[in-house]
């Protein structure tokens, strides 16, 4: 690529606001971003990269806070306690995993359920017959 061919910084920032511009989350730093002067030093690509990056950590901390909030919650009430597993690269794999573990939880409780019936069913079965024994009088 050619230098005259790469985009200026003024060029990049206006393009990367204006697809910034339909975010919910980053509708307050880019109203302020928007009250600058067009002189102003702050108003500058290097500016609009730590907005996504504020907001980035945000995010992130806000999904700890609740991670955190749930853990304590289980864990005040007795319930199963958790630790949260990391993010998986892709949410259908997330949903995939989910609903293949909940499967396998499935046929591990019937598989159980089977095992518990059969040994039951044994132990009925293999039990001695119960006889009258012979010097009783019967009744």
């Amino acid at each position: 690529m050619k230098p005259q061919d790469v985009p200026s910084k003024e060029t990049l920032r206006d393009s990367l606001v204006r697809k910034l511009k339909s975010s919910n989350r980053l509708q307050l730093d880019l109203k302020f971003y928007d009250h600058m002067d067009d002189g102003d030093p702050n108003k500058t690509y290097e500016y609009v990269e730590r907005i996504i990056t504020r907001a980035i950590a945000r995010q992130r901390e806000e999904k700890n806070i609740a991670a955190k909030d749930n853990f304590a919650k289980e864990f005040q009430f007795g319930g199963k306690v958790a630790i949260p597993a990391a993010a998986s690269t892709t949410a259908s794999s997330t949903k995939e995993d989910k609903s293949s573990k909940s499967e396998k939880g499935i046929e591990k409780k019937d598989n159980k359920e089977k095992k518990e019936k059969k040994v039951k069913k044994e132990r009925e079965s293999s039990a001695a017959p119960v006889l009258p024994l012979a010097n009783s009088a019967p009744a």
